[in-house]
């Protein structure tokens, strides 16, 4: 099973029986406006972007620049992130172990006050839980999803996704057309590739106005990673597909993205979002837990596509001088380290940021 499939990245926008993309502008940061009111002078213009050359070159050279400002954040953190690890004593990790473990107890335990009126769940989740949910974050978006929920909802996130391999395989195709490389996914009517969502709960609930909730026997979904950052509302985008997962695991695919790490969400808004919605940022730790244990690509067999958030890695050394999928599945489960001379580590960052 070499790499050598049709690659699809987080920039590639698609729609399929075979495959659909979509990807979204976010308006909540600089860059963000930036890139919109790019996208402005494109449309004043009267001319369709693809004949505007001059607009056309303005945008590639504001996402450039966007992509070299994000790399170098991340690379600067991730040197300075290295260096706080390694000063840190056995009794101070201990101590921040034990700090996160009394925070998810508390905050299970922990009832919604009488006025609180968001969403509620129940485990094990029920599709109208999960629709209901959706409705309540579109119907009131600045009440959060309770911790007593969502902790618990996190949980067994990190728990489906620790026993589930790095690399997903699905297939569009309905069991009896495939061969014998079927898998568990086929049967639905259609495959929608989602690339990224980065907060912005408008355009997820677009997606599946337009093609429906994910459900066996009707639509598939692989959403290709950066759920969070940029946008107000990474939390419920992360509530709403984890939930839909739990609830039907062979329709919705999760692939890592370089936005589902902290060098990220310390620059580009989840952490300061976390910290606005629940008083602090203690709930952060089990969405890192559950970043770490996402898978990386996915496989649509019957379409010989590789889809993953970055590209394919170019680490050349004597452990890659080629690339296959079983070095995917090998990778480490754990922060992408921009500055790492490790292999493994060098191969995972490139696969989320390439």
């Amino acid at each position: 099973r070499s790499a050598s499939l049709p690659l699809m990245t987080a920039n590639t926008t698609t729609t399929t029986t075979t495959t659909t993309t979509t990807t979204t502008q976010s308006s909540t940061t600089l860059r963000a406006n930036g890139a919109t009111t790019m996208r402005r002078l494109v449309s004043s213009s009267g001319l369709p972007i693809h004949s505007n050359t001059r607009a056309e070159r303005m945008l590639k050279a504001w996402e450039a620049l966007d992509t070299y400002t994000e790399n170098q954040c991340s690379k600067k953190y991730s040197s300075d992130f290295s260096k706080m690890q390694a000063s840190l004593t056995t009794e101070m990790r201990q101590k921040a172990v034990q700090k996160e473990k009394s925070f998810i107890c508390k905050a299970k335990a922990n009832k919604p006050p009488e006025q609180y009126t968001g969403p509620s769940l129940t485990f094990p989740l029920t599709e109208r839980e999960v629709i209901s949910m959706v409705k309540g974050f579109v119907a009131n978006p600045d009440v959060p999803l309770h911790e007593s929920f969502l902790v618990p909802l996190l949980e067994q996130g990190i728990d489906m996704f620790k026993k589930m391999p790095r690399v997903t395989y699905v297939s569009v195709l309905p069991p009896e057309r495939q061969g014998k490389q079927g898998s568990k996914s086929a049967g639905h009517q259609k495959l929608i590739v989602v690339g990224d969502l980065h907060g912005q709960l408008a355009d997820l609930v677009t997606i599946f106005l337009q093609h429906g909730y994910p459900r066996p026997g009707a639509t598939q979904y692989i959403f290709n990673g950066d759920f969070v950052d940029r946008g107000a509302h990474g939390v419920e985008i992360m509530a709403i597909l984890l939930a839909f997962k739990l609830l039907h695991p062979d329709s919705v695919h999760l692939n890592r993205g370089n936005h589902e790490g902290i060098q990220c969400n310390l620059t580009y808004g989840f952490i300061d979002e976390i910290g606005k919605k629940y008083g602090d940022h203690m709930i952060y730790p089990v969405f890192r837990a559950l970043f770490n244990e996402l898978p990386i690509a996915t496989v649509i067999r019957d379409q010989k596509v590789l889809v993953l958030h970055g590209g394919l890695p170019n680490v050349q050394n004597d452990r890659f001088h080629s690339f296959r999928l079983s070095d995917l599945e090998n990778a480490p489960r754990s922060e992408p380290n921009l500055s790492s001379t490790d292999p493994s580590e060098q191969m995972l960052a490139q696969v989320l940021w390439n």
